[in-house]
C-alpha cells in the first residue's frame, strides 16, 4: 500500500492518528468536557439560586423558586458525579473502561 497523505500542518501526535484512533479520543475528550460543563452549569445555578434566595425579601413565590433552583443544582451534581463514580466502578470491577473509548474492532 501506498504512503498516507498527512497534513504537514497538523501536530505529529495528531497526523500520525488512524481514524479509529482519532475517533476514540475525541469522545474521551468530549465526555471530560461534557463533565466540566456539567460541572460549570452547577455552580452558576447554584450561585444564581443563591443569590434570588437572598435577595427574595422574604416574597415566599420567590423563595420557593430559588430553592427549587438550589435543589436542582446539588440533584444534578449528584447525578454528574454518579455517573463518574459508576463509570470508575464498572472499570475496577469489570475492566471495562467506558471512559475511554476503544474502538479498535472497527479497524479493518
Amino acid at each position: 500500500m501506498g504512503d498516507s497523505i498527512k497534513n504537514p500542518a497538523l501536530d505529529p501526535r495528531i497526523a500520525n492518528m488512524t481514524a479509529v484512533e482519532f475517533i476514540s479520543n475525541l469522545l474521551r475528550v468530549l465526555l471530560g468536557l461534557a463533565f466540566i460543563i456539567g460541572s460549570l452549569a452547577f455552580f452558576f445555578i447554584l450561585i444564581l439560586g443563591g443569590i434570588e434566595w437572598i435577595t427574595s425579601g422574604g416574597d415566599k413565590v420567590k423563595v420557593d423558586d430559588a430553592r427549587r433552583k438550589v435543589t436542582n443544582a446539588l440533584i444534578g451534581l449528584v447525578l454528574l458525579f454518579s455517573v463518574f463514580a459508576i463509570a470508575n466502578l464498572v472499570d475496577f470491577v469489570f475492566g471495562v473502561n467506558i471512559t475511554s473509548f476503544n474502538l479498535d474492532f472497527l479497524n479493518l
